[in-house]
């Protein structure tokens, strides 16, 4: 889940025969790239599997490639407990931001993830058993006043700043492979995180 390379080696094959080795493209993979020998394979996938029939001869490596671009996976909006909301992904892997990874005094329930901001993968051999972290771009709610009610009138949202106040300013967010989470100290963890998608 790393690398997005599987790589299939023939240790054995009939040698008057062909027959079929079956690769599956998994949903998430909008692009792949296979390659028999180091050669481009002409055959396309069909309802998810990459059938590649051949007279197969021991040695023979198949090399499969897939895209390991991060992304954000919406939810359907009738689900309503995650509606406005998104989960970042990464291959087949689906991420969370965990409290010990976040900047000092940033609340997981106070931010907004920036949809139009770059998810931005680094691999980090030091953390949890060696894995990948993707960095995102967060926007705070802006500050509770004096006051304070969870309930507004007019367009102004849970991010948006309130009476002339400025908003506060975007900070980056750092998400973990989710089976990873729950390993260090008690804290925060979120999934699916709300959305700030910009009128118009």
């Amino acid at each position: 889940p790393w690398e997005g390379r599987i790589a299939v080696v023939v240790d054995a094959a009939p040698a008057d025969d062909d027959w079929t080795l079956s690769l599956r493209i998994p949903h998430w993979a909008r692009t792949y790239e296979a390659t028999i020998g180091g050669e481009p394979v002409a055959e396309r996938a069909e309802n998810g599997w990459l059938r590649l029939r051949r007279r197969w001869r021991p040695g023979a490596t198949v090399v499969l490639s897939l895209p390991l671009d991060p992304r954000l996976t919406r939810p359907d909006p009738r689900i309503d407990g995650v509606r406005g909301c998104a989960a970042i992904e990464r291959g087949p892997l689906v991420y969370c931001l965990e409290q010990p990874d976040q900047p000092a005094g940033l609340r997981l329930d106070d931010i907004d993830l920036d949809p139009d901001a770059a998810l931005i993968p680094e691999h980090r051999p030091e953390l949890l058993g060696r894995v990948t972290v993707i960095t995102a771009l967060a926007l705070p709610h802006a500050p509770a006043r004096d006051g304070w009610w969870p309930y507004r009138s007019g367009g102004t949202g849970p991010g948006g700043a309130a009476g002339g106040a400025k908003a506060p300013e975007p900070v980056p967010v750092t998400a973990i492979p989710y089976y990873a989470w729950a390993n260090r100290e008690p804290g925060a963890m979120r999934v699916w995180i709300p959305v700030r998608d910009q009128p118009g």
